[in-house]
């Protein structure tokens, strides 16, 4: 019940919930009761009224109990929910332990039954509406929803005592009846904190989303206590002050990694004039770490009782030092690069300032200045500060700020000549930064005219005579050696060769590192590619010569195989030339040969990964080049063959799943293994594509691709390129499964989709259209596919109202974009799925 106090203060606490003029005897789940003409159907001794709501174990009706003569709410279980003896077990124990609990806060659960193979829940049925109805349709005072919040806490804490944890506390499974009396109901996910063996295991994330605790959502069961309620509690409360929860994401795998990883925020930075205790008592339910929560929900009755009594509460509001801590265990590689950067820029404008100081010096000082900004630069392209999410601003101010100190010191140093090679390869990998920062044409033309200068630089040290010393080597060294693989790289080259070929020899390499970024920047000109990677092959052939015993410059040489390999190919996209793709097949033919050479010399998983990627490209490149010599001869069969294809796609499927588990490259694997996976299954949709067995086989790969982006992307739900392809490969099993064959047809069909794909496919494109909606740039053509295939789908099943609903709601979406940001390819997209429509309505 609601706090005693003024008379004024009793009449919104008891009646600003429910007026005459608002109240609607709703029931439980908010809807309305049946009349007497609806037809019930009977469960054991109940008879079904109508539908209540549909949770997530299944359904709950308004029934009459027959013998009793009682109206009740009873919830059906949903068949495939307990699908063992076991299951059901656990079950009953859990359910039963929810029924002997007895408050008046909680709604009362009458019986736990079974009839004709059902199970069901008999609860009490409650008179009211749902909190988040409630809420909706009133706006009420903190006062309000404190004392709201404090009778659930205080019925927790009675469910807590029996050893009975919710886990599914929200404001849908909160009811206020007629009197204002709080009921808590749907204990369908109840565990009982003393059984051995729970309904959820390990892993499995049970709940509400938005309303359940950083532990719940990483699917920890077995760590799932009393204090998930309690922050489900704060989350409640922060709803009920605010109207919207603490966290909603674009997508539930967004939402779950908001409540895991991100800080609750502050219900004042939502409304300043909401009272600061209350915003305390709130952020201290919505702690990451359930030990810096309220103990019990006892205390957080208690606390919240303070409040409504305006007696000081015990809860303590988060200091900025506190915050700012939390924020550096939050970003660990973040803070590390940060406090290391911060040191390095400070220790080298101490040693620029110095540098006057003593002339003997000079050089020394400002060779230690350009090796510090070299050393930052590598940081800035590492793959630490890359995996951060958000991290290109951070990744620029530093740009900036090295290329600023790089300046100053060139032009302080300008006398020193021997520092020449350390000046050209610093201005070469601020160049390369610069380039792979760039977002824009200029950007890029920018960065590709820097790599140049630095590349005639580099071009004009390779030819001069310069004596060679042990100095000499040892800076040069410290110079290209940029980490400490690469050092131990020229370290080992050292010992087998002169001197003067070592230097020559790092020189070289630098020189091709250069014209292979200068190769990534040219991306609309593949002609000037095929040139460079000309250069970066002769190159790159001449160091595996010099270099017999590096295995490093074997590895160069392969990827400078496969870099020429590419420029053909994209060639291939102008000119539509057969010959560019042989070409582009024959180059990955001699990587391939250049990596194996090295697998058998020293197998690593790297060149494991490298040689699957190798042979994915192989089978790209052969099912281009299949289609291009049927377009140029149409009269013949083309000369690769389809099974030729499959063979070079199943080797690279192969060589990624058996990286699955690395440590180091299990994520790009099996990213991979899910593109090639969906290759294969697209490879024979002709004639061939034909037979059950082939059908099986195809649906089945398209489906595991599936399964993989999915994967992917609920554990990295920043990183876009893994949703984005998962819209591919969902339009590609969707295109698959219209063309079931069927005992009747000698040849493929579309069919039409079966209910369960068709309630897939809205799924997914309501997903898609909310990232499409977000990042119209990097999905909106993805999601268009989806809907043309969806379109046809629908349009071949008959449902020609849900193909134009879907087609409305892209156009929706098409119109805000802009027609100046229409591609070809999109254009294409909308004028095909307009076609199917019009086609219908013709």
């Amino acid at each position: 019940m609601l706090d005693e106090g003024t008379e004024e203060e009793n009449v919104k606490l008891r009646g600003a919930m429910f007026s005459d003029a608002t109240f609607s005897m709703s029931g439980h789940e908010g809807s309305s009761a049946a009349g007497p003409s609806h037809r019930a159907a009977v469960l054991g001794d109940y008879e079904l009224v109508k539908p209540l709501g549909q949770g997530g174990m299944g359904t709950v009706y308004l029934a009459r109990q027959r013998t009793l003569g009682r109206l009740v709410a009873l919830k059906t279980i949903t068949r495939g929910s307990l699908s063992g003896h076991q299951e059901i077990a656990r079950f009953r124990v859990e359910a039963e332990a929810a029924a002997k609990l007895d408050h008046p806060n909680i709604a009362s659960i009458y019986e736990i039954g079974e009839s004709a193979g059902t199970h069901y829940i008999s609860m009490q049925f409650i008179d009211g509406e749902s909190l988040d109805a409630w809420r909706k349709r009133t706006l009420p005072s903190p006062k309000i929803c404190a004392a709201v919040v404090r009778d659930i806490a205080l019925a927790m804490a009675h469910a807590h005592t029996q050893g009975v944890v919710h886990r599914d506390l929200k404001p849908g499974n909160v009811m206020i009846d007629e009197s204002s009396t709080v009921r808590i109901v749907d204990f369908g996910l109840a565990k009982k904190l003393d059984s051995e063996s729970q309904m959820t295991m390990t892993g499995q994330v049970m709940g509400t989303p938005s309303f359940m605790a950083p532990e719940q959502a990483s699917g920890d069961a077995k760590n799932v206590t009393t204090l998930a309620d309690v922050y489900a509690m704060g989350a409640i409360l922060f709803y009920l002050l605010t109207g919207k929860p603490p966290f909603v994401g674009n997508t539930v795998y967004d939402t779950l990694d908001q409540v895991q990883h991100s800080p609750a925020p502050s219900v004042r930075s939502i409304n300043r004039k909401l009272p600061l205790d209350l915003s305390t008592i709130c952020a201290k339910c919505l702690e990451k770490n359930p030990a810096q929560r309220y103990a019990s929900a006892k205390e957080l009755a208690d606390d919240l009782n303070r409040f409504l009594n305006h007696r000081p509460v015990l809860a303590r509001r988060i200091s900025r030092g506190t915050r700012a801590l939390r924020w550096c265990r939050r970003n660990p590689l973040a803070t590390v690069f940060m406090v290391v950067t911060t040191t390095m820029l400070s220790a080298t404008m101490y040693l620029y300032l110095q540098a006057d100081q003593a002339v003997a010096n000079a050089q020394q000082s400002f060779r230690r200045q350009v090796l510090t900004i070299n050393e930052l630069l590598v940081q800035i392209s590492s793959a630490d500060l890359k995996n951060i999410p958000n991290s290109q601003a951070i990744r620029r101010d530093l740009l900036q700020k090295a290329e600023t100190f790089y300046i100053e010191t060139r032009e302080a140093s300008s006398q020193y000549q021997g520092t020449d090679d350390l000046f050209v390869q610093t201005a070469t990998q601020l160049a390369a930064v610069q380039g792979e920062l760039a977002t824009t044409p200029i950007e890029r033309e920018a960065a590709l005219q820097k790599l140049r200068t630095a590349e005639s630089a580099l071009s004009g040290l390779l030819k001069a005579e310069q004596k060679t010393s042990n100095i000499s080597i040892d800076d040069t060294l410290a110079v290209y050696g940029q980490n400490a693989d690469a050092r131990k790289r020229w370290e080992s080259v050292r010992n087998s060769v002169p001197d003067n070929v070592l230097l020559n020899s790092m020189r070289e390499s630098a020189l091709t590192d250069n014209l292979t970024q200068q190769l990534h920047l040219l991306v609309d000109a593949p002609e000037s590619q095929i040139e460079i990677a000309n250069r970066i092959l002769a190159m790159r052939s001449h160091l595996s010569s010099t270099l017999p015993e590096d295995l490093e410059s074997k590895r160069r040489l392969a990827g400078a195989y496969h870099n020429l390999a590419e420029a053909y190919r994209k060639l291939c996209e102008e000119t539509l030339s057969a010959d560019d793709l042989r070409r582009s097949i024959e180059c990955l033919e001699l990587a391939q040969e250049a990596r194996f050479e090295i697998m058998s010399r020293e197998p690593s998983e790297k060149i494991r990964l490298e040689i699957a990627k190798g042979d994915f490209a192989i089978g790209s490149a052969r099912y281009a080049a299949r289609f291009a010599e049927v377009a140029a001869a149409p009269d013949r069969s083309a000369t690769v063959s389809a099974q030729t294809i499959a063979s070079s796609f199943m080797k690279a499927e192969a060589g990624f799943a058996s990286l699955s588990n690395s440590k180091l490259y299990s994520q790009e694997a099996l990213f991979s293994q899910a593109i090639v996976l969906r290759e294969l299954s697209v490879l024979n949709n002709g004639d061939e594509f034909i037979s059950d067995e082939n059908y099986q086989l195809r649906r089945k790969q398209c489906e595991e691709s599936c399964d993989i982006l999915e994967r992917l992307s609920i554990a990295n739900p920043r990183v876009q390129k893994y949703q984005l392809e998962l819209i591919k490969s969902q339009v590609c099993l969707y295109r698959i499964a219209r063309f079931k064959p069927s005992a009747d047809d000698a040849k493929t069909s579309p069919k039409p989709l079966d209910d369960s794909l068709l309630k897939a496919m809205r799924r997914d494109l309501q997903n898609a259209n909310k990232l499409a909606n977000e990042y119209p740039a990097t999905f909106l053509e993805a999601y268009l596919s989806l809907v043309e295939e969806s379109v046809v789908g629908l349009l071949e099943f008959g449902l020609t109202a849900d193909a134009m609903q879907i087609y409305t709601e892209a156009k929706a979406l098409i119109d805000a974009f802009g027609e100046n940001n229409w591609s070809p390819e999109l254009l294409q997209l909308i004028e095909s799925i307009e076609g199917q429509l019009m086609e219908i309505s013709l």
